[in-house]
């Protein structure tokens, strides 16, 4: 029943029945030594230690008594519930047991249960670093798992690839830009352990520079550097989501020709699939591409002008650098490939609302004088029932005044602002879109343009 209530994230009701089960095995435990503390006392007070055992009965019997299983299972529904809460109350629960695993054992009686004293194996430990990874307290929860980790190797209990990979993972979370260096920190203590790191291992620690690429330069490469020593492991085969990370790294970087750099890896991808179907690109892999055509640019040197990049490459001292959006003929062009592949369904693929608003994104960025495919991207997205308020945002970047106010409907529109209203939108438009993105912001909607 425990478990049942673990994995329905039922976590109150989960705690609930695990502490009727200590307070049963409490009672329980003091029954039974009450029992033999009482007939011990007549036995002696009568100089008759074999007095007859039918005069007590037979003993109490331990019939709920929590196991290394139980605790695990608690600790378990607690980190389902990400919440920081939980995660502080599994930690304690867990110190709890390292204690008393810590005291003197006691000594043999007859009343005494081998199974009274738990001893913290891995899992317990795995559980509540789990905890903290997924309780969403950013730097605060990484740090938590760091420290579990420490403990826990300062223990006979020794960490398994899980206990490591899930620390890497509350680092890639954590959404500090030091949770890369942080991670290869976790990774040269897991190879120091005698751990080897597996294919999940390195695809988080991508992560986590991917999740810093767009401040720390160098990031990207740093994770096409580990998909690298992936591709030439023998024991490593790099899936989708790894290949899809690198991808997802270069298109948050300041990277120059990032766009090229996304299509030569999915280029790859594509290659070897037959080979290696777990490589097969997904959607996300190709909204990623998209996403780094429409955030794409390059470095020129000029002296005229003035630096506006933190991230510089070797320079003459007489020499500025501008950042420029890569040759926008070269972009559109992979960019209405890439699309129309999707969206002759040649790919296997449904487009999904980011790909159309990142379609548009990067017409926008490249500023795509063609009205016609910027009309049928939009319709496309209306005829697929997957609107947004994202898709129209970079609709109204994308196309001009006339072109925008001739697609959205016409009592959609607030004629003096040019503001619109999805709830306005035909439900035909919206209905294939996930809910959370349907609903109308007028905050956002006040801040995205006057079009008038």
């Amino acid at each position: 029943v425990l478990h049942a209530h673990a994995k329905a994230g039922h976590v109150q009701q989960g705690i609930a029945l695990f502490q009727t089960m200590e307070c049963v095995s409490e009672q329980q435990h003091k029954a039974l030594a009450d029992y033999w503390n009482e007939r011990n006392a007549r036995a002696t007070s009568l100089d008759d230690p074999q007095h007859d055992q039918n005069t007590y009965g037979d003993p109490p019997k331990i019939t709920v008594q929590p196991t290394v299983r139980t605790y695990t299972t608690i600790m378990d529904a607690m980190a389902r519930s990400r919440s920081t809460s939980y995660a502080q109350a599994a930690t304690d629960l867990l110190h709890k047991l390292v204690d008393q695993s810590q005291q003197e054992e006691p000594q043999e009686t007859q009343y005494s249960n081998d199974d009274s004293v738990v001893h913290v194996n891995e899992a317990m430990y795995n559980a509540c670093i789990n905890a903290w990874a997924k309780s969403d307290s950013g730097l605060h929860g990484a740090q938590r798992a760091t420290q579990l980790l420490r403990d826990m190797l300062k223990t006979n209990v020794k960490p398994t690839v899980v206990t490591f990979n899930t620390v890497i993972h509350a680092w890639a979370k954590s959404g500090v830009m030091s949770a890369g260096k942080k991670a290869e920190t976790i990774l040269h203590s897991m190879r120091q352990c005698g751990v080897e790191p597996n294919e999940r291992t390195y695809t988080t620690l991508m992560d986590c520079w991917s999740k810093c690429a767009a401040e720390i330069p160098g990031a990207a490469h740093r994770a096409l550097e580990l998909l690298t020593h992936m591709t030439k492991s023998t024991s490593l085969q790099p899936n989708c989501v790894a290949y899809s990370t690198v991808i997802d790294a270069f298109a948050r970087s300041r990277e120059p020709n990032k766009a090229l750099m996304a299509v030569q890896i999915l280029k790859r991808m594509r290659a070897i699939s037959s080979s290696n179907p777990r490589a097969t690109p997904s959607l996300v892999t190709y909204n990623s591409v998209l996403n780094a055509c429409a955030t794409s640019y390059h470095y020129r040197r000029n002296s005229n002008t003035t630096i506006k990049s933190d991230h510089k490459p070797n320079q003459s001292s007489d020499a500025k650098i501008v950042l420029e959006p890569d040759d926008p003929v070269v972009t559109m062009t992979i960019v209405k490939h890439l699309y129309q592949e999707l969206a002759s369904g040649e790919l296997g693929m449904i487009p999904d609302h980011m790909t159309y608003g990142t379609v548009l994104k990067a017409c926008a960025a490249n500023h795509l004088n063609d009205e016609d495919f910027v009309a049928g991207v939009f319709n496309d997205a209306c005829e697929a029932g997957r609107v947004t308020f994202g898709v129209c945002f970079e609709l109204r970047k994308a196309a001009n005044a006339h072109l925008y106010r001739s697609l959205l409907p016409e009592e959609s529109l607030n004629a003096s602002t040019g503001h619109f209203d999805l709830k306005k939108f035909p439900p035909s438009w919206t209905c294939n879109a996930p809910r959370s993105t349907r609903r109308y912001n007028s905050n956002n909607g006040r801040r995205m343009a006057n079009i008038t």
